[in-house]
């Protein structure tokens, strides 16, 4: 057996020391680990809910926060279903503040009070009005040399 190449060595010909490889598309699976976090601190919080609620809100807090600022990287589904499980609690303590916080409708005394308060201020603004001045009058009033 020839050890030697019968053809003799090219120079625009380049060494390769080992078989061309063949290319193989990008396997590996890109994760957004931000969207990864905030989904875990979330569901965290949801199991330390009845443990520990100082420690479920906080966990809540960061995890809505990772949940959003992971919106802004691809892939976005991890952080889509953080944003929106973590949107659902938020709904119910906005929905609980509001009825805490109505009034209710007022009563009849309240109703009362505030016609009072109108027709004071109707005879204010009546008291206000000036009568509108003829047109003689305030070219008698204008001096002219």
């Amino acid at each position: 057996m020839n050890k030697y190449p019968t053809q003799p060595f090219q120079q625009n010909q380049q060494f390769q020391p080992y078989p061309p490889q063949q290319q193989q598309p990008n396997s590996k699976k890109r994760f957004n680990v931000i969207a990864m976090i905030g989904l875990g601190l979330i569901l965290l919080s949801i199991c330390l809910f009845m443990v520990s609620p100082q420690i479920s809100i906080y966990a809540w807090i960061f995890g809505m926060t990772f949940s959003f600022a992971g919106l802004f990287i691809k892939p976005r589904w991890m952080a889509v279903i953080g944003t929106i499980i973590s949107s659902i609690p938020l709904f119910f303590i906005l929905l609980i503040v509001l009825i805490i916080n109505n009034p209710g409708p007022p009563s009849a005394e309240q109703l009362q009070q505030s016609e009072e308060l109108l027709d004071e201020e109707v005879v204010e603004i009546d008291s206000l009005a000036l009568e509108p001045l003829e047109v003689d009058e305030l070219i008698s009033n204008d001096s002219t040399p």
